[in-house]
């Protein structure tokens, strides 16, 4: 299933999430011409970036949500259809996972759990499921698991979640999108709690993964082993707890 650009794992999560096959598709607006906002919603972000695509030339979007992981692990990027009127119908999709990123035109690898559509194939006309949701009684919270491979490339991948559906009063085809950032970081000494920064917030996590391994594994799922090993020896230990306080102090 790996394919050559990038490593992607889609996987359901929970009960009440729903999570499907992200699709290339084309441009949706060709058939719902009626762009339509407020749709849908990403959350669960990791904070806001504004990169850098001066070196690429891809759109400059600014200042967008970024959800931060980290190469060979797994992160998860999170939607909400929060509102529609009786008997909607809506599906969702994720988006543009084989664009290269903005900054320096990395390239995001995946493999699938599901047929992929190639370029040049019929893709499906929505991501999850072929046929559309119904409102109220669909689900409205959406959820798929990133996966990147260690070899993915360091940089901002623009991608996006839409959905697209009909309204049942006038049987009208609107469609809407949040664009977002998914970035791909090295492993980072001292960042315990993965969120791209090392700084106080980190002391807790540290603390718990010292203490219990598989505690802090189950609590910090995305963070890599490398960011608690802060003297780089291979092994979590009390050995790291020196070189900890000194990333924090700056000395």
């Amino acid at each position: 299933m790996t394919r050559a650009l990038a490593v992607l794992s889609v996987v359901l999560l929970g009960a009440g999430f729903a999570a499907g096959e992200p699709a290339w598709g084309s441009n949706c607006l060709s058939c719902h011409g009626l762009l339509t906002a407020d749709v849908i919603h990403v959350f669960g972000e990791d904070g806001l970036a504004d990169p850098d695509e001066s070196a690429t030339g891809a759109p400059d979007r600014g200042t967008l949500k970024v959800f931060r992981t980290y190469r060979g692990v797994t992160t998860s990027l999170t939607a909400a259809v929060p509102v529609l009127a009786e008997a909607d119908t809506y599906a969702i999709q994720l988006k543009r996972l084989r664009f290269a990123g903005v900054e320096s035109g990395g390239q995001l690898a995946y493999s699938a759990d599901c047929d992929w559509p190639e370029w040049g194939e019929t893709p499906s006309y929505y991501t999850h499921p072929a046929i559309a949701h119904r409102w109220p009684t669909g689900p409205t919270n959406f959820s798929y698991d990133i996966m990147v491979e260690p070899d993915a490339g360091l940089d901002y991948y623009d991608l996006v979640l839409a959905v697209a559906g009909e309204f049942a009063a006038d049987a009208g085809l609107f469609y809407c999108e949040e664009h977002f950032y998914l970035q791909v970081l090295a492993s980072q000494p001292g960042d315990a709690n993965c969120d791209g920064q090392v700084n106080f917030g980190d002391i807790n996590p540290f603390i718990l993964r010292l203490s219990s391994e598989a505690q802090y594994a189950a609590t910090y799922p995305s963070c890599p082993e490398a960011n608690a090993d802060i003297n780089g020896d291979g092994t979590v230990d009390f050995a790291d707890i020196n070189p900890f306080i000194a990333l924090l102090t700056g000395r």
